[in-house]
């Protein structure tokens, strides 16, 4: 016993030294990086080894690191093979956990990037991007397929701050022009795993975002024969914030634009499994918005052949509530308007647009609406004070029940189904369509009647702009 005690007490000692060297030394590496000499040494070794790797010219202003847990890295710059801009970065902070690379984890406390600008382009005769340079110079001789479900590295980010954020996506070969530019975003991260293709966002606030897509030609669908290599990502968000917004989307080949100009959205608990083909939102709302349409197609404009399109994917789309208001919708189709007194189904505008929408069900069988309450103002004194109904879609019949409508001088209390075989059998079968029409009451201004059909105003009945029309009855049988 006696001669294990000596034992003991040198194993201490020696312990003892070892955490204290070893400790030294961590504080010692701490407090060298420091020294901005030694910084700029690793940042010149790190630029010069990506420059040397890539032929292209890498640079960094400075670096700072503040042992353990933060660095910041201030003017990257990357070009490309053509000696243009492909990235700049502003400032670049980052504060990660290095105590959990050392368990498989990447654990990023916050991430924040301002001023960054980067530029995606290719030719019309290759399509091969300005940044395949980094794939090949960085990847490996061997590759080791990953199975799905399984990682190495877990992940965890909490914040995501950018600022000033710009990104143009130039496909020349493909024909997609996309520029994008983000005054502020600010991201809450729940979790990330990448093993199952899950991405969950906590909280999402995007300002004074300004999006823009143009397609230059008609794009041609090609069968993907190709087996997928892993998941397709689910994306989870318990809320998503806009404001200040415009996302635009323009085709050149059919002369069509599609415009939205969003000052206040807001998405709670939504989910989009592209696995599965399943999306969720379990409440929409829409503010002081507009949504606009329009399309200048005429006779030599160019149609797309519409023969080879894919078949329809099984997508499931559920939204639990729609609520918007304070809203305007446009809509422009061709050059040519008729006269201002009248209604023209290819030009008209809705203003402070209301809409409460209890839910809206969408699948490759059945599509169901149920409108609570739906009101606008349109021109020449046309408005929709109050528009619900529970629509309901199916292979077989269409619905429209306690459809209740009301205008400034018109109204109709009604339900409505018809039904049929099939979708085909709808289109190339009328007689055999089956019609069940209660109209509990309805009355018809000749002013609003006229506003839609304006060759009724010759006739002598519809003269007298006042005159209401009043009746209710019930429709059943084959057409």
């Amino acid at each position: 016993m006696n001669k294990i005690k000596p034992q003991i007490k040198k194993l201490l000692k020696t312990t003892f030294w070892i955490v204290l060297s070893v400790s030294a030394l961590f504080l010692a590496i701490a407090g060298i990086v420091q020294i901005p000499f030694v910084q700029n040494k690793i940042v010149n070794g790190a630029t010069a080894f990506v420059s040397n790797k890539t032929h292209t010219s890498v640079t960094i202003n400075n670096v700072g690191i503040s042992f353990p847990k933060t660095v910041v890295i201030v003017g990257l710059f990357l070009n490309d093979r053509q000696k243009d801009t492909l990235l700049y970065a502003g400032k670049t902070r980052i504060n990660i956990s290095l105590i959990s690379l050392l368990f498989n984890k990447i654990a990023v406390n916050s991430f924040q990037l301002e001023d960054m600008s980067l530029n995606l382009y290719n030719s019309e005769t290759d399509s091969a991007f300005n940044y395949n340079f980094l794939l090949d110079a960085f990847s490996g001789d061997t590759k080791t397929p990953e199975k799905p479900g399984k990682t190495s590295w877990t992940f965890d980010i909490g914040n995501v701050s950018l600022k000033n954020i710009r990104l143009h996506y130039n496909d020349r070969y493909g024909g997609t022009d996309a520029q994008l530019a983000l005054g502020k975003t600010e991201i809450n991260l729940k979790n990330i795993d990448p093993g199952n293709s899950i991405y969950e966002i906590k909280n999402a606030r995007i300002e004074n975002l300004k999006a823009r897509i143009q397609l230059n030609k008609t794009a041609e669908w090609k069968e993907d024969k190709k087996e997928p290599t892993g998941l397709l990502p689910k994306i989870l968000a318990d809320n998503i914030r806009v404001v200040n917004s415009t996302v635009s989307y323009t085709d050149q080949a059919t002369k069509q634009l599609v415009q939205a100009t969003i000052e206040y959205l807001d998405l709670k608990k939504g989910e989009v499994d592209l696995e599965n083909e399943v999306a969720s939102i379990g409440k929409l709302t829409l503010r002081k918005s507009k949504l606009q349409y329009v399309s200048n197609e005429n006779d030599t404009a160019v149609t797309p052949d519409t023969a080879e399109s894919p078949t329809p994917q099984g997508w499931d789309v559920t939204i639990n509530h729609i609520a918007a208001e304070h809203n305007t919708v446009a809509y422009d189709s061709g050059n040519r308007k008729s006269g201002g007194n009248e209604f023209d189904p290819n030009h008209f505008k809705f203003s402070n647009v209301k809409l409460d929408i209890g839910k809206l069900h969408y699948s490759p069988n059945i599509t169901e609406l149920n409108v609570n309450n739906f009101n606008a103002s349109g021109r020449q004194n046309f408005s929709i004070i109050r528009f619900r109904t529970a629509f309901r879609m199916d292979n077989h019949s269409v619905s429209l029940r306690n459809l209740s409508a009301r205008t400034l001088f018109s109204s109709i209390d009604a339900n409505a189904e018809i039904q049929y075989s099939s979708l085909k059998a709808l289109k190339e079968s009328l007689p055999y369509t089956v019609l069940n029409i209660d109209i509990k009451d309805s009355r018809f201004r000749n002013s609003e009647i006229t506003y839609f059909n304006p060759a009724l105003s010759k006739m002598e009945f519809f003269k007298n702009k006042d005159n209401t029309t009043s009746f209710s009855g019930k429709v059943q049988g084959k057409l």
